[in-house]
């Protein structure tokens, strides 16, 4: 569709929370300005979507009021509060690819979701993790791993707005934008910092990021490959996404640190419960979750600690939106 966006805003201040969607494998392409617009959202799923060109024919948009600023805002994706509709919580945003768009925001009130194994290239005002974080709605318990952040010649990956550097967790990305922190003056940070610095000072908050050539088949706005070469320095380099806290043993229910990053399918029609592997290669379908504990479709055997994440290949799971 042409000039057409995903809006899941609530109707009206004061309206329910748009909750417990599946939005897989759409093409957005909004050159008007935005494409993936999430406020407030609970509980939704977006895997496996592409979102293309955002904004970059902006000029052409016969709204021209203030609310164009706004819709460029989001023409990567938004995912913040609306209204008082409530915060944007227990999202997964996974396996997509963003490509020359305007602006990501991760805005006020995000809190506790998930997000993971995405490309974002070459998107122009792209400021990842930024927003005002007003005292009632932090920008915080989020979880960014096995993402791809490369801006190109563009604006860097800002956290701005008061939120620090240790509000959320940053794990297993590949990062070569400049990071900073502060207002945003036009295209810059005023204040840079370094990956390695962050993973010094915040060990816990910044883990086992990196900074290289990511190594896609083919980027170019005509070919958009952004599976991995052979030589790609993402393979086997990301992240498991959570771990076993079920004493070593056996059986079809399993207790994890953090089962927000899994689905269940919650009964959505096309939804199935996500298939799982644990760091040994052992799989099952997940058929329900409780709390932090996973109903498995077939016995597995595990060791306490040991990771988990999607059906993955190679040792561990590659950073980026493809498994080589």
């Amino acid at each position: 569709m042409k000039h057409a966006a995903y809006n899941a805003s609530g109707a009206a201040a004061g309206s329910a929370r748009v909750h417990d969607n599946l939005v897989r494998a759409n093409r957005f392409a909004n050159t008007w300005g935005s494409n993936l617009v999430m406020e407030p959202t609970f509980g939704d799923l977006y895997e496996r979507n592409e979102v293309f060109d955002g904004g970059q024919a902006r000029t052409d948009n016969p709204w021209t009021d203030a609310a164009g600023g706004a819709r460029y805002e989001g023409s990567g994706y938004k995912l913040a509060l609306g209204a008082t509709q409530g915060m944007p919580s227990g999202n997964i945003l996974r396996y997509n690819v963003f490509d020359r768009n305007g602006l990501i925001l991760n805005g006020a009130g995000m809190t506790a979701n998930q997000i993971y194994g995405n490309v974002f290239y070459n998107s122009y005002g792209h400021v990842s993790f930024a927003a005002a974080k007003h005292l009632t709605f932090p920008i915080s318990a989020n979880f960014f791993r096995n993402n791809v952040y490369n801006s190109g010649a563009h604006v860097k990956l800002c956290i701005s707005g008061g939120v620090d550097y240790d509000d959320n967790t940053y794990a297993g990305n590949n990062i070569l934008d400049t990071i900073g922190t502060g207002t945003m003056t036009g295209a810059t940070c005023p204040t840079a910092t370094t990956l390695a610095s962050l993973q010094s000072t915040y060990p816990t908050k910044w883990i086992s990021n990196l900074s290289v050539a990511e190594g896609f088949v083919d980027p170019s706005p005509k070919s958009r490959d952004f599976s991995l070469t052979a030589a790609s320095g993402m393979v086997d380099q990301g992240v498991f996404l959570t771990t076993v806290t079920s004493a070593t043993g056996s059986g079809s229910s399993l207790a994890v640190a953090d089962a927000s990053v899994f689905t269940d399918g919650k009964g959505i029609p096309g939804g199935r419960g996500d298939l799982i592997m644990t760091a040994a290669k052992k799989t099952a379908r997940i058929t329900a979750i409780t709390g932090n504990t996973l109903s498995l479709s077939k016995p597995i055997s595990w060791t306490g600690g040991e990771g988990i994440h999607t059906v993955y290949l190679g040792t561990k799971p590659d950073i980026g939106a493809f498994e080589r």
